[in-house]
């Protein structure tokens, strides 16, 4: 192959890389938390109206794979369980609106569902860590008896070229769970794989969302957490 073809070659690989980079910094930077809000207004309407302030409700908030589990309040019915699931949102959108989709309700348990978004759009691990961290803080800080369960990254087929990223997330949420009161890690991780790999029949056709038989497995290792 004549050196100007491969030149060429290597210069649209390198044009490539830093289109993508390039990307990924502008989803980053553009954080815009206000394209949520008539979702986040339409969800504290759905509320306003249940009997919650009698008895300190379970919340279930995070992103899509939440918003998506239409019968999470069956886990528990002698329990009120609010899904306040939003978009695809990341840490820093729940931080936005941890008021009217969490705080408010004055929650006994929190369940979060985050990291999932985080990783995909290019943020680091580290800084994914740390939005989940002042997830936390805020929570406690509304509520010192309110306990938090951080439910781990789910693996998927669309992200599975992400997987190291999950794991290592993942660790360091669990980690912190372990040093902190309050605060547990769900492990929906290890039952969703099969010999090491992703389990393809239990999602829907976008390979990133579940479908009946991934929520059964959900549920297996949330209920026995729920208080």
């Amino acid at each position: 192959m004549p050196y100007f073809k491969i030149k060429m070659k290597k210069n649209r690989c390198l044009l490539l890389v830093l289109l993508s980079s390039s990307l990924t910094l502008i989803a980053q930077n553009n954080w815009e938390p206000t394209r949520f809000q008539k979702e986040v207004d339409a969800i504290v309407t759905k509320y306003q109206n249940t009997a919650i302030t009698e008895k300190a409700p379970v919340v279930f908030t995070g992103s899509s794979s939440i918003r998506f589990w239409r019968n999470v309040s069956e886990l528990n019915t002698s329990e009120t369980i609010l899904n306040t699931g939003f978009g695809g949102s990341t840490a820093l959108d729940l931080i936005h609106y941890i008021e009217p989709l969490v705080l408010q309700y004055n929650p006994k348990q929190v369940f979060v569902y985050e990291g999932d978004n985080d990783l995909a759009i290019g943020r680091s691990v580290a800084k994914s860590k740390r939005h989940l961290k002042k997830v936390f803080r805020l929570i406690r800080k509304h509520n010192k008896n309110t306990t938090i369960v951080f439910i781990a990254a789910k693996p998927s087929i669309a992200r599975w070229n992400l997987r190291s990223k999950f794991l290592k997330l993942n660790s360091k949420i669990e980690k912190m769970a372990r040093s902190k009161a309050y605060l547990s890690f769900a492990d929906v991780d290890t039952p969703m794989l099969v010999d090491g790999e992703i389990n393809k029949t239990i999602f829907i056709n976008d390979g990133l969302h579940m479908n009946a038989k991934g929520y059964e497995i959900w549920s297996k290792v949330i209920k026995p957490l729920i208080n």
